[in-house]
């Protein structure tokens, strides 16, 4: 079997107690409806997934988890009351249902469609607490993004000439060059001697100036942003259509509230999909509720000098003489490791905040009833036992992504190597493994 393939297995294995996890309680009363987010299967919306939900509050609140989206997906979750303008209160719950992450209402959102914008793992709850009238009919609906793996970046440096040989003075990882130190060293010095010879004309009472040279520095930054052509995702806008033959008993004002509010609503969905398009990572109008979910470069994170600091492209990979193309594959094994690591390293944290707060609900609540007390020791030992088999299916994974990048940082030593650059790995890559290494490893 693959490296790649057990590695998908080790995974799957260490999510599969928590990606169909809803949020925890020991109420039950609380039955949720599942949601499952369905994949996009029209030409041009590749990743993509959605589901649309229309349902009824009586009296009490109804409950919904929703799930089958990635840590790398931007997901938008919109809920509107299918009626009239009375108001619904709807919450957000995350790792239980007794704690809300967010709540908003109708009657205060912009076309009285409630709309919550997340990056998350697992399952996300919804709360709907039924209107004064005491019951409602709501449509809920949901779409993530294509998953969007770029918000790493890139830790590689052009390297220096000077760098390339074993022998040349060596300079850290963060690729600080002996000429550019020259450069820096040359500027304070001239710096240095306006000023000695400003404050000395001063005080020889010279009144004539000198212009001795004024350093201009620019920096031109180019960010460019392609806008793609949005489309009505069909699946959605057919049930949404279908809503309106429904019913066709109800007066007519409700009939035509209806049809402004799906109308709204396939709006929001065009407004959403050109907004995806446009980011280039991660939109920071996106809650991460958990906050486990990575961001960005991990902090502190060592710079690596390269003879092809660029990311390859698929253009000219087919010259194997070439920067792309002895680095294309060795390149994209080392960049799919690291989102592997990130993925690993979130679902790990996401799946301990779960059970920490599981742990922690039952613990508080067991004590209330003696029958509550044994059934909470037996669900308790549950979790304690997926603690366990969680822990151990990080460590073997942890173990083949590393080997994964170290094989693929060796592949990248031969590149460098045949571009002249000596020694690369044991000179500049052990710093960023070693990093990769420690930053990784489970600690808890």
């Amino acid at each position: 079997m693959k490296t790649t393939q057990i590695i998908a297995v080790v995974l799957f294995v260490l999510v599969g107690q928590f990606t169909n996890a809803q949020p925890y309680s020991l109420k039950e009363e609380i039955k949720p409806i599942k949601l499952e987010l369905l994949k996009d299967t029209r030409k041009g919306h590749e990743g993509e997934k959605s589901i649309t939900f229309v349902g009824k509050v009586v009296d009490s609140a109804s409950y919904h988890y929703i799930k089958g989206y990635d840590m790398y997906q931007l997901v938008d979750i919109m809920v509107a009351n299918y009626d009239s303008d009375e108001n619904l209160k709807v919450e957000l719950m995350t790792n239980t249902w007794e704690k809300v992450a967010d709540s908003k209402n109708t009657k205060s959102s912009p076309d009285g469609i409630v709309h919550f914008k997340l990056r998350d793992h697992g399952a996300i709850g919804i709360k709907i607490s039924p209107p004064k009238s005491g019951a409602a009919n709501y449509i809920i609906v949901a779409m993530a993004s294509p998953p969007k793996q770029d918000h790493l970046g890139t830790p590689f440096v052009s390297i220096e000439k000077n760098q390339m040989k074993a022998n040349a003075r060596k300079n850290d990882a963060g690729g600080a060059s002996k000429g550019g130190n020259n450069t820096i060293l040359y500027i304070i010095i001239g710096v240095a001697l306006l000023i000695i010879a400003f404050l000395g004309g001063k005080l020889l009472g010279k009144k004539k100036s000198v212009n001795l040279f004024i350093p201009l520095l620019f920096f031109t930054f180019s960010v460019s942003a392609q806008m793609g052509s949005s489309s009505i995702p069909e699946e959605s806008l057919d049930i949404l259509e279908s809503q309106q033959q429904e019913d066709l008993n109800d007066n007519q004002a409700r009939r035509d509230f209806r049809s402004n509010t799906t109308q709204n609503l396939v709006s929001r969905l065009i407004e959403i999909r050109s907004t995806w398009n446009a980011i280039r990572s991660f939109d920071r109008s996106y809650t991460t509720y958990r906050n486990c979910v990575p961001s960005g470069p991990p902090p502190n994170e060592p710079r690596i000098p390269s003879f092809c600091s660029a990311p390859p492209t698929e253009i000219g990979s087919e010259d194997t003489s070439s920067c792309a193309g002895c680095y294309i594959t060795a390149r994209r094994t080392f960049n799919e490791t690291r989102y592997k690591l990130e993925k690993l390293s979130g679902i790990y944290k996401c799946a301990k905040t779960y059970t920490d707060a599981a742990l922690a609900l039952g613990d508080n609540t067991s004590g209330i009833h003696a029958v509550t007390g044994i059934v909470w020791q037996q669900e308790r030992a549950k979790i304690m036992k997926d603690i366990q088999k969680m822990e151990e299916e990080y460590d073997k994974t942890y173990t083949y992504l590393m080997q994964e990048l170290r094989d693929g940082m060796m592949e990248l030593n031969l590149c460098e190597e045949q571009f002249g650059v000596e020694n690369w790995f044991d000179r500049f890559g052990f710093m960023y493994f070693e990093f990769m290494q420690e930053k990784y490893l489970r600690t808890n």
